[in-house]
């Protein structure tokens, strides 16, 4: 298929009362769409993983403060609206699923190779300006991988369809700051940037674990707080996987609302415990904040009909906290402590507990969440229903037509 048949302008177009055919599609015709998709979970996961790292290692090489150094997860994450909400959602709607992938991918690229200029010449607005050029490619590929990972199969799996792929991605986030700790810390400031320039970069889930490590437990080096962070984020791999396990038995909206119950029991005490207690708080709050993202993704797009791209626009869009949030706790970490300042995520993780309520317990969101769950399409061969459904308009067999075909290669 040539390069005029993947940009062509198709006008994707379906009805709110129609199902496409990537709902339809089996467990076992789904599994292979979804593994090559999930191998961007774990390139982006891997990215997420070192920037904490790095993070780290400029504030102590460059001798900036941390609420400066936050500018890059704050380049980063200012990216991600402007590709889920601009280019990469004008993309998705009007061409397909792998325009956008291909679209991403360039601009991943393009951004890492930009590193090498900037770290030469030791240029940390340079930098930022290269993580803001990668975070518009992972923007824009989380933008269309979160969707069509939902989509793709049974809707009733849809939730542990998406959890499973993030926890690939965690898998990265566990790998990265292994390997950051040895190529930034093991050698001198020089040898050390000289080494990022061919790493490409992200951002980290817990921007300022290191931080946090490195201040309240005595005599650990910012290689072993390095290494602290791959356990953290080991841990919220492992949340992930487990996760996924209790969705078979409880539906995740439940799950989802406990889980993120306990990130505010758990992220509480890190706020006043010192040393390996006030660690170890914040590795089961990891744990715990592990499923939330992609269970608000999927959970959020239920009943969006022909609404369902622009919708995980919007969700991902969300992800710009993370711009807010870094900065915000940066300023009190300088002013205060690193401890003091785990009081920024607690208030937020607040906020998003009201959607927790609301899933669970709000009978619009609650029926909208099980009547999905509860559905049985995708789990026969061929479905009954669609005969029932009536005959499509020519622009809905259009694009289901399409859609139809953009899954299955």
């Amino acid at each position: 298929m040539g390069s005029k048949s993947i940009w062509k302008d198709r006008s994707l177009r379906t009805s709110d009362k129609k199902r496409t055919k990537a709902a339809e599609l089996t467990l076992r015709e789904s599994l292979y769409p979804i593994c090559l998709v999930t191998i961007l979970f774990f390139i982006w996961g891997f990215s997420y993983g070192l920037l904490d790292t790095l993070n780290k290692h400029f504030q102590n090489t460059l001798g900036i403060s941390k609420a400066r150094s936050s500018g890059l997860q704050a380049a980063y994450f200012g990216a991600y609206p402007l590709a889920s909400l601009g280019h990469a959602a004008w993309i998705l709607r009007h061409y397909s699923y792998r325009a956008v992938f291909i679209w991403g991918l360039c601009l991943y690229g393009v951004g890492a190779l930009l590193c090498i200029p900037a770290i030469l010449h030791r240029s940390f607005a340079g930098f930022c300006v290269c993580i803001f050029i990668i975070g518009n490619g992972l923007g824009s590929l989380e933008t269309a991988a979160n969707p069509y990972i939902t989509v793709c199969g049974p809707p009733k799996y849809s939730e542990i369809r998406i959890n499973i792929s993030q926890a690939i991605n965690g898998i990265g986030t566990v790998i990265a700051p292994v390997l950051g700790s040895y190529v930034f810390f093991n050698f001198g400031d020089e040898k050390a940037l000289e080494n990022v320039q061919w790493v490409y970069l992200a951002i980290a889930c817990f921007v300022y674990f290191i931080n946090y490590v490195t201040e309240t437990r005595a005599n650990t080096s910012s290689a072993l707080g390095s290494q602290f962070l791959a356990g953290a984020q080991g841990a919220f791999a492992l949340g992930r996987f487990v996760g996924v396990g209790l969705m078979h038995w409880a539906k995740p909206r439940i799950v989802f609302g406990i889980y993120l119950t306990m990130c505010i029991v758990f992220v509480g005490p890190s706020i006043t415990q010192d040393g390996n207690t006030g660690m170890s708080m914040l590795y089961v709050t990891l744990f715990f904040e592990s499923i939330c993202f992609p269970t608000i993704v999927a959970l959020g797009m239920r009943g969006l009909g022909r609404h369902t791209k622009r919708g995980s626009g919007f969700i991902v869009a969300g992800v710009m906290g993370g711009a807010c949030v870094p900065p915000l706790t940066g300023a009190v970490a300088d002013l205060h402590s690193t401890s003091l300042a785990m009081v920024v995520p607690m208030a937020f993780f607040v906020g998003a507990w009201s959607y927790a309520l609301a899933v669970n317990f709000w009978p619009s969101y609650r029926d909208t969440a099980d009547a999905f769950t509860e559905t049985e399409i995708g789990l026969r061969e061929h479905n009954e229903g669609v005969a029932e459904e009536g005959s499509l308009g020519d622009d809905e067999e259009k694009g289901v037509a399409t859609e139809q075909r953009e899954i299955r290669s």
